[in-house]
């Protein structure tokens, strides 16, 4: 998505897994984690 300054936008996307010990933890409810973000600056 193109902006006009000062304006400008930004998206991003993750998948993460935990291995090992964290894995294993008693604390831990998912192993797998899957995120989206997106967002809108305005520089000065």
């Amino acid at each position: 998505m193109k902006l006009a300054p000062p304006w400008a936008a930004f998206h991003g996307a993750n998948a993460s897994r935990l291995v090992g010990a964290a894995a294993r933890s008693p604390l831990t409810a998912d192993r797998n984690g899957l995120g989206l973000s997106a967002g809108l600056v305005y520089g000065f």
